[in-house]
């Protein structure tokens, strides 16, 4: 019997790297939420890694641990992860899940850690604030 190879989709990706974001935001373990979700964290990985598809059931159950609804965590599905940056003020709208991540990294830093990241942010898009 001649084994089918399974084909990672570009909303599958996006998917698992929202759940991570979600757990990330929430400081929740894989192991806690796989465990809390019913499955191992190999399993969650998976999940986040888009090797395995999810079923909504489980998706249901992940958004109820994660305190956010579906919709939140979905509504990244229909963007290309390589869009141009979107357009001044940013907003939600328009953000992939990888820098929607990288923002919320970003509001954990610490004063010191804060003004490292605005300086090389600012040098690498020459933007000058005392101009």
């Amino acid at each position: 019997m001649a084994r089918t190879v399974k084909s990672t989709d570009a909303a599958d990706l996006a998917l698992g790297r929202a759940i991570r974001m979600w757990r990330r935001a929430r400081r929740i373990s894989q192991q806690a939420l796989a465990r809390t979700c019913g499955v191992t964290f190999q399993q969650l990985r998976k999940y986040e890694t888009a090797t395995d598809r999810i079923s909504i059931s489980r998706l249901a159950r992940i958004a109820e641990t994660l305190r956010c609804p579906c919709r939140d965590i979905v509504r990244f599905l229909d963007l290309d992860a390589d869009a141009a940056p979107p357009p001044h003020p940013v907003t939600l709208q328009g953000m992939t899940a990888d820098r929607l991540e990288l923002l919320l990294l970003y509001v954990e830093l610490d004063p010191d850690q804060l003004a490292q990241a605005e300086a090389f942010v600012r040098a690498r898009t020459g933007d000058d604030p005392k101009v």
